[in-house]
Protein backbone atom coordinates (compact mmCIF):
# COMPACT_ATOMS: atom_id res chain seq x y z
CA UNK A 1 0.00 0.00 0.00
CA UNK A 2 2.80 2.37 0.78
CA UNK A 3 5.05 1.68 -2.54
CA UNK A 4 1.24 2.64 -4.57
CA UNK A 5 0.80 5.71 -2.26
CA UNK A 6 4.21 6.56 -3.27
CA UNK A 7 3.71 5.75 -7.08
CA UNK A 8 0.57 7.84 -6.91
CA UNK A 9 2.03 11.12 -5.30
CA UNK A 10 4.89 11.07 -7.63
CA UNK A 11 2.66 10.82 -10.64
CA UNK A 12 0.62 13.53 -9.09
CA UNK A 13 3.93 15.57 -9.10
CA UNK A 14 4.73 14.82 -12.33
CA UNK A 15 1.48 15.71 -13.78
CA UNK A 16 2.14 19.14 -11.75
CA UNK A 17 5.16 20.14 -13.05
CA UNK A 18 4.23 18.99 -16.71
CA UNK A 19 1.10 21.08 -16.45
CA UNK A 20 3.80 24.61 -15.21
CA UNK A 21 5.47 23.72 -18.05
CA UNK A 22 2.88 24.01 -20.75
CA UNK A 23 1.59 27.60 -19.28
CA UNK A 24 5.63 28.49 -18.23
CA UNK A 25 6.04 28.08 -22.34
CA UNK A 26 3.92 30.68 -23.33
CA UNK A 27 4.26 32.73 -19.90
CA UNK A 28 8.02 32.52 -19.40
CA UNK A 29 7.42 35.75 -16.95
CA UNK A 30 5.07 34.40 -14.66
CA UNK A 31 6.29 32.93 -11.87
CA UNK A 32 6.22 29.88 -10.75
CA UNK A 33 4.65 29.96 -7.39
CA UNK A 34 2.12 32.11 -8.73
CA UNK A 35 1.72 29.34 -11.75
CA UNK A 36 1.24 26.74 -9.23
CA UNK A 37 -1.08 28.91 -6.84
CA UNK A 38 -2.98 28.91 -9.72
CA UNK A 39 -3.12 25.19 -10.51
CA UNK A 40 -3.46 24.29 -6.29
CA UNK A 41 -7.09 26.62 -6.94
CA UNK A 42 -8.14 25.18 -10.33
CA UNK A 43 -7.21 21.69 -9.68
CA UNK A 44 -6.83 20.73 -6.39
CA UNK A 45 -7.24 16.80 -7.21
CA UNK A 46 -5.44 14.38 -9.18
CA UNK A 47 -7.86 13.51 -11.41
CA UNK A 48 -8.99 17.46 -12.33
CA UNK A 49 -4.87 17.74 -13.05
CA UNK A 50 -5.45 14.42 -15.41
CA UNK A 51 -8.26 16.30 -17.55
CA UNK A 52 -6.41 19.06 -17.86
CA UNK A 53 -3.24 17.46 -19.05
CA UNK A 54 -5.26 15.67 -21.36
CA UNK A 55 -6.49 18.78 -23.28
CA UNK A 56 -2.98 20.56 -23.45
CA UNK A 57 -1.30 16.89 -24.90
CA UNK A 58 -4.23 16.32 -27.59
CA UNK A 59 -4.30 20.57 -27.89
CA UNK A 60 -1.02 22.28 -27.71
CA UNK A 61 -2.00 25.49 -28.63
CA UNK A 62 -4.89 25.71 -26.15
CA UNK A 63 -3.39 28.87 -24.40
CA UNK A 64 -3.11 30.89 -27.59
CA UNK A 65 -5.86 29.71 -29.87
CA UNK A 66 -8.86 31.96 -28.37
CA UNK A 67 -11.01 29.32 -29.69
CA UNK A 68 -14.51 29.49 -28.04
CA UNK A 69 -14.76 25.48 -28.13
CA UNK A 70 -12.07 25.44 -25.62
CA UNK A 71 -13.14 23.38 -22.86
CA UNK A 72 -14.65 25.35 -19.40
CA UNK A 73 -11.53 23.96 -17.48
CA UNK A 74 -9.18 25.51 -19.99
CA UNK A 75 -11.36 29.04 -20.48
CA UNK A 76 -10.99 28.93 -16.19
CA UNK A 77 -7.61 28.73 -16.08
CA UNK A 78 -6.99 31.44 -18.96
CA UNK A 79 -8.87 33.55 -16.70
CA UNK A 80 -6.73 33.01 -13.93
CA UNK A 81 -3.82 33.46 -15.64
CA UNK A 82 -4.87 36.87 -17.00
CA UNK A 83 -5.80 37.75 -13.86
CA UNK A 84 -2.02 37.26 -12.31
CA UNK A 85 -0.77 39.06 -15.38
CA UNK A 86 -0.37 36.79 -18.13
CA UNK A 87 -0.19 38.80 -21.09
CA UNK A 88 0.40 36.09 -24.25
CA UNK A 89 -2.29 34.08 -23.70
CA UNK A 90 -5.60 34.51 -25.88
CA UNK A 91 -8.38 34.55 -23.94
CA UNK A 92 -11.99 33.59 -26.20
CA UNK A 93 -14.42 36.19 -26.84
CA UNK A 94 -18.34 36.29 -26.72
CA UNK A 95 -19.72 36.09 -30.10
CA UNK A 96 -22.28 39.06 -28.87
CA UNK A 97 -20.32 41.13 -26.70
CA UNK A 98 -16.95 40.13 -27.48
CA UNK A 99 -16.17 40.45 -24.24
CA UNK A 100 -13.35 38.41 -22.98
CA UNK A 101 -15.24 36.19 -20.51
CA UNK A 102 -16.24 32.11 -19.90
CA UNK A 103 -18.04 31.20 -22.32
CA UNK A 104 -20.95 29.25 -20.97
CA UNK A 105 -23.38 29.49 -23.07
CA UNK A 106 -24.58 28.07 -27.14
CA UNK A 107 -26.64 30.26 -29.31
CA UNK A 108 -28.88 29.27 -31.73
CA UNK A 109 -26.29 30.00 -34.46
CA UNK A 110 -23.70 27.67 -32.68
CA UNK A 111 -21.46 30.70 -31.76
CA UNK A 112 -20.50 30.73 -27.84
CA UNK A 113 -21.53 33.56 -25.57
CA UNK A 114 -20.80 34.64 -21.90
CA UNK A 115 -23.96 34.10 -19.38
CA UNK A 116 -25.30 37.63 -19.86
CA UNK A 117 -25.31 37.03 -23.45
CA UNK A 118 -26.72 33.87 -23.39
CA UNK A 119 -29.33 34.70 -21.35
CA UNK A 120 -30.42 37.83 -23.24
CA UNK A 121 -30.46 36.13 -26.23
CA UNK A 122 -32.94 33.04 -25.14
CA UNK A 123 -35.76 34.91 -24.04
CA UNK A 124 -38.67 33.27 -22.30
CA UNK A 125 -42.24 34.13 -21.82
CA UNK A 126 -42.87 35.63 -18.21
CA UNK A 127 -45.52 33.79 -16.46
CA UNK A 128 -47.16 37.35 -15.13
CA UNK A 129 -47.01 39.85 -18.11
CA UNK A 130 -46.80 37.32 -20.90
CA UNK A 131 -43.75 39.57 -22.25
CA UNK A 132 -40.85 37.34 -23.63
CA UNK A 133 -38.16 38.23 -21.94
CA UNK A 134 -35.04 37.11 -20.35
CA UNK A 135 -35.84 35.18 -17.16
CA UNK A 136 -34.12 36.41 -13.64
CA UNK A 137 -36.17 34.35 -10.89
CA UNK A 138 -37.80 30.86 -11.24
CA UNK A 139 -40.05 28.80 -8.83
CA UNK A 140 -41.86 25.55 -9.13
CA UNK A 141 -44.80 27.21 -11.12
CA UNK A 142 -43.08 30.48 -12.32
CA UNK A 143 -40.90 32.01 -14.64
CA UNK A 144 -40.99 35.97 -13.69
CA UNK A 145 -38.72 38.85 -15.68
CA UNK A 146 -36.85 41.21 -14.03
CA UNK A 147 -39.72 43.30 -14.19
CA UNK A 148 -42.64 41.14 -12.81
CA UNK A 149 -39.52 40.22 -10.11
CA UNK A 150 -39.07 43.43 -8.71
CA UNK A 151 -42.84 43.93 -8.24
CA UNK A 152 -43.32 40.68 -6.76
CA UNK A 153 -43.14 40.71 -2.64
CA UNK A 154 -41.06 37.98 -2.44
CA UNK A 155 -37.79 40.26 -3.38
CA UNK A 156 -38.73 42.77 -1.31
CA UNK A 157 -36.85 43.66 1.72
CA UNK A 158 -36.17 46.48 4.45
CA UNK A 159 -33.48 48.39 2.86
CA UNK A 160 -31.39 49.28 6.08
CA UNK A 161 -30.25 52.64 5.10
CA UNK A 162 -33.57 54.22 3.98
CA UNK A 163 -36.23 51.76 5.90
CA UNK A 164 -38.66 50.89 2.57
CA UNK A 165 -39.46 47.50 1.82
CA UNK A 166 -38.96 47.46 -1.85
CA UNK A 167 -36.28 45.51 -4.21
CA UNK A 168 -33.24 44.79 -2.54
CA UNK A 169 -30.16 44.39 -4.79
CA UNK A 170 -27.38 44.14 -2.40
CA UNK A 171 -26.67 43.27 0.66
CA UNK A 172 -23.91 44.83 3.05
CA UNK A 173 -23.17 43.99 7.25
CA UNK A 174 -25.96 45.93 8.49
CA UNK A 175 -28.31 44.60 5.87
CA UNK A 176 -30.16 45.32 2.35
CA UNK A 177 -29.98 47.83 0.29
CA UNK A 178 -32.73 49.42 -2.62
CA UNK A 179 -31.72 50.18 -5.75
CA UNK A 180 -31.83 53.47 -4.63
CA UNK A 181 -29.19 53.33 -1.75
CA UNK A 182 -26.62 50.46 -3.16
CA UNK A 183 -23.36 51.94 -4.24
CA UNK A 184 -22.95 51.66 -7.97
CA UNK A 185 -20.00 50.27 -10.13
CA UNK A 186 -17.82 52.42 -11.56
CA UNK A 187 -15.80 50.91 -14.84
CA UNK A 188 -13.52 53.24 -17.03
CA UNK A 189 -15.07 53.78 -19.83
CA UNK A 190 -13.48 52.64 -23.06
CA UNK A 191 -13.95 56.02 -25.17
CA UNK A 192 -13.45 58.97 -22.76
CA UNK A 193 -11.86 56.63 -19.94
CA UNK A 194 -13.11 58.61 -17.00
CA UNK A 195 -14.30 55.96 -14.32
CA UNK A 196 -18.26 55.88 -14.32
CA UNK A 197 -21.33 53.95 -14.37
CA UNK A 198 -21.36 51.78 -17.70
CA UNK A 199 -24.44 52.23 -20.29
CA UNK A 200 -23.28 49.46 -22.16
CA UNK A 201 -20.53 46.72 -23.19
CA UNK A 202 -18.85 47.47 -27.19
CA UNK A 203 -16.30 45.40 -28.28
CA UNK A 204 -15.64 44.01 -24.39
CA UNK A 205 -15.38 47.83 -23.15
CA UNK A 206 -17.63 49.43 -20.88
CA UNK A 207 -18.79 52.58 -22.16
CA UNK A 208 -21.04 55.73 -20.12
CA UNK A 209 -23.81 57.14 -21.07
CA UNK A 210 -22.49 60.43 -22.28
CA UNK A 211 -20.32 58.49 -24.71
CA UNK A 212 -22.88 55.98 -25.59
CA UNK A 213 -25.26 58.85 -26.47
Amino acid sequence: VDHRERMHSLDNVFEESELRGWIATVEPELAEMTIRGILEVLVPRPEKRTILLQHFDRFPNLLTSGDPLIPPIVQRLLERLAAAGAVRIVRPRCAVCGGAKILCRRLADGRKACAHCGREADPKPCSRCGNMRVITRRTSTEQLCLRCYRHDPISHKTCSRCGRNTYAVARIKSGWLCTTCAPRKLDRCGQCGHDRNPRTILLGAPICRLCYE
